[in-house]
């Protein structure tokens, strides 16, 4: 072993060995943890409880607490967008025509790219394949993918103006509602 090696040794050695605290300091320590103002949102309720304050006063403060929050609550409610999406949001059809496919699934944008988000449904007669997507206004880049491995274009919508790691992708862009 070498001289660095020994050094490395006695020094991890060293700092293993557990360090001799005065327990009377160790109690002032915790004492002051104790002490020292908490932060946080809910920081001054156990200070509440614990002031001089009669019974009465904490009661119409924590009274006037709750109807404050209260009043926040259903004031988020009411801001909150509806379980149906946004009122921007617009319905978008999306359709292949090949009945060669097994299934075809649409990644874009709008899913993340996420080829098991958006599978499309077959026609009864087997050629053609859609699914509707809710979509903000905007543009969004998007591509099929045929049984799991090809990636197609909508041939009818325009290209993407460049192609993301060589597949190609089309463009839509969804516009707003009409007023």
């Amino acid at each position: 072993m070498s001289d660095p090696d020994r050094t490395i040794d006695r020094v991890v050695s060293e700092l293993r060995r557990p360090v001799p605290v005065d327990s009377e300091a160790k109690a002032r320590v915790i004492e002051e943890v104790r002490r020292t103002r908490r932060w946080g949102p809910l920081a001054w309720l156990p200070r509440l409880m614990s002031t001089g304050q009669g019974w009465r006063q904490r009661g119409a403060t924590l009274a006037a607490l709750g109807v404050a929050a209260l009043l926040l609550a259903l004031a988020l409610v009411a801001l909150w967008p509806s379980p149906g999406g946004s009122t921007r949001s617009q319905a978008v059809q999306f359709v292949y025509i090949g009945g060669e496919a097994s299934q075809v699934h649409l990644v874009g944008d709008f899913n993340d790219w996420d080829r098991s988000a958006t599978p499309l449904q077959r026609s009864a007669t087997g050629e053609v394949w859609s699914v509707t997507v809710s979509l903000e206004p905007g543009p969004y880049r998007y591509a099929f993918i045929v049984d799991e491995d090809r990636w197609v274009a909508d041939e009818a919508a325009p290209r993407a103006p460049a192609d993301d790691f060589g597949a190609p992708n089309s463009v839509i862009i969804v516009e707003g509602p009409s007023t």
